[in-house]
């Protein structure tokens, strides 16, 4: 290992949003000198509500969220940031997808169970399901901004050094056990490199493919009454619904704010998504009647990257991208694929 002076580490992670930080905490975690140079301030990042699902119908995906949920409780511990809340999820349609669902839990040792509707009724009021319903209990809303206060929280904590206001400029790899990273305020060495600048990463590493950053807008609302229950929901519509009803695609929905499974447009303002903004809100009067209809406000919009995610290791250098979004509610386990790149050149075993 390199001399631990000055500006030298054994791990220097460029950015230190969810997935550099992820990454930070195991490596720090772990007994690795780390120090994260994050372009932005103290307190941005990621915002609004995910859901959480361990029943997603891709088994990799239940895997890594089933292993994300005990590192979620560990940072919320840590730093007493509550991130995660348990409240179960609700699929319905007439879908064969609502099948797969079952299928993928079942296959991760997590069954959930088919719901009559006279139970989805009573238990979920706030909500109208169609008659095929499958519950999972380990589903619930995840607090993105909360999300990242505790990966931060939890790597700072495990001994990492995190330094804003610090844009990283250069990536020069040197030997197989050196790479220097140039800033502003001067030159850093370390044995690794974890890049994990989001957009940006592509400037830092050549090669990578193109990451499209692309912007959700969620509709959300008040409730009619504080006391409803409201789990995260996916609405499975076939294609004559879609069409009956002007929707673009199935719906998501997670505690009180509500948007279609796709990303939306292009451009940060969204201004041009007004007609699914109309057709989000219109969903909402149509299928929750525990919602105010007179309450729905459009939310800020959330990036969403489109293109395949990075996990990569280049000599000593490590690439992680392409994860922002949808990717947050398994990050726990990400970092320590991560890691085990840095310090291995392998995924770890939990890799999804």
């Amino acid at each position: 290992m390199l001399a631990v002076a000055g500006r030298d580490a054994d791990v220097i992670v460029v950015g230190a949003g969810g997935t550099g930080s992820a990454a930070a905490w195991q490596l720090a975690a772990g007994g690795a000198r780390v120090v994260v140079l994050e372009a932005g301030r103290p307190g941005c990042g990621a915002s609004g509500t995910l859901a959480f699902r361990v029943a997603d119908g891709e088994l990799a995906g239940n895997r890594a969220a089933l292993r994300s949920l005990p590192l979620w409780r560990e940072a919320e511990q840590e730093t007493g940031v509550p991130v995660l809340t348990l409240t179960g999820a609700v699929a319905h349609g007439r879908s064969a997808e609502l099948d797969v669902l079952a299928w993928t839990a079942d296959a991760v040792g997590k069954p959930g169970r088919w719901v009559p509707p006279e139970e989805a009724v009573e238990r979920w009021p706030g909500l109208r399901c169609e008659d095929r319903i499958f519950f999972h209990p380990l589903a619930g809303r995840l607090d993105a901004s909360a999300a990242l206060r505790a990966l931060r929280g939890a790597a700072a904590q495990s001994g990492c050094i995190i330094r804003y206001g610090e844009p990283v400029t250069e990536v020069r790899p040197r030997q197989s056990d050196l790479v220097e990273v140039r800033t502003g305020q001067g030159c850093y060495r370390a044995r690794r490199v974890v890049v994990a600048a989001g957009v940006r990463s592509a400037a830092l590493v050549p090669g990578l493919p193109p990451l499209r950053p692309m912007w959700t807008r969620s509709v959300r609302f008040a409730p009619v009454r504080p006391d409803l229950e409201w789990p995260v929901f996916q609405h499975y519509l076939d294609p004559p619904a879609l069409a009956a009803h002007g929707y673009a695609s199935g719906v998501r929905g997670a505690g009180t704010e509500v948007d279609f499974a796709e990303p939306a447009a292009a451009e940060v303002d969204c201004r041009a998504d007004a007609p699914r903004t109309r057709a989000l809100a219109r969903y909402v009067e149509e299928w929750l009647p525990g919602a105010d209809p007179a309450s729905v406000t459009l939310s800020a919009p959330r990036c969403e990257f489109v293109s395949d995610a990075v996990l990569d290791r280049r000599g000593p250098v490590v690439v992680a991208c392409g994860l922002a979004g949808r990717g947050l509610p398994v990050l726990p386990v990400v970092g320590r694929v991560l890691a085990a790149l840095v310090t291995t050149g392998e995924p770890h075993p939990a890799a999804p």
